[in-house]
């Protein structure tokens, strides 16, 4: 079950010449906007010296604005909370 406590990036897409790939759009923590292509899913799970050689840089965005007086957007939080509580609210 993919899971975000408050929403920070929305889909979007990079062009490239007449193609376009999907990627994620949101605001850096020093308030750059910022498109990027967050890369493909491997085939198969990396043998274990991929995790070693490759150095992982990961970007952290501010949650999105949202109209005053509503919640943060979230993406499933309901479904976690019912899937870890629920049975303790009944």
């Amino acid at each position: 079950m993919s899971v975000a406590s408050i929403q920070a990036t929305e889909a979007g897409f990079v062009g490239n010449g007449g193609d376009s790939s999907p990627a994620l759009r949101g605001t850096t923590l020093d308030n750059q906007t910022l498109t990027l292509y967050p890369g493909d899913v491997p085939a198969r799970l990396p043998k274990p010296e991929f995790w070693q050689q490759n150095g992982f840089e990961f970007t952290s965005f501010r949650p999105l604005e949202s109209a005053q007086d509503a919640p943060c957007g979230h993406i499933r939080l309901d479904k976690a909370m019912q899937y870890l509580i629920g049975d303790k609210l009944r």
